[in-house]
């Protein structure tokens, strides 16, 4: 039986883009949660500031490594969008995040 300290692990995609350019300043991306698994619907984005905030967000939050990060970014700079696969978070951890 689960404790209320457990919490399921999710497996989602990432998906990441460019959601606004500006002319001054970092660009503005858009990533969101997107589980594998479940009915699907609406679910928030979160927001960072230029491809620092992203690889912090991405590996102090979601604690990926470094070489994910900086391919993500890569692909955002050259094609406006990145797919980060197979992301396992807990599911407490997605409202805190801002993921849900």
């Amino acid at each position: 039986m689960p404790t209320s300290s457990t919490s399921p692990l999710t497996r989602a995609s990432i998906p990441v883009t460019v959601c606004l350019q500006r002319r001054t300043g970092p660009p503005l991306y858009s990533m969101f949660h997107a589980p594998y698994d479940g009915a699907g619907g609406m679910v928030p984005d979160r927001r960072v500031a230029g491809p620092d905030q992203l690889r912090e967000f991405l590996s102090n939050s979601l604690h990926l490594n470094q070489r994910t990060g900086e391919s993500a970014v890569r692909n955002l700079e050259e094609r406006g969008s990145a797919t980060i696969p197979n992301v396992e978070l807990k599911s407490r951890d997605l409202r805190p995040l801002g993921l849900a």
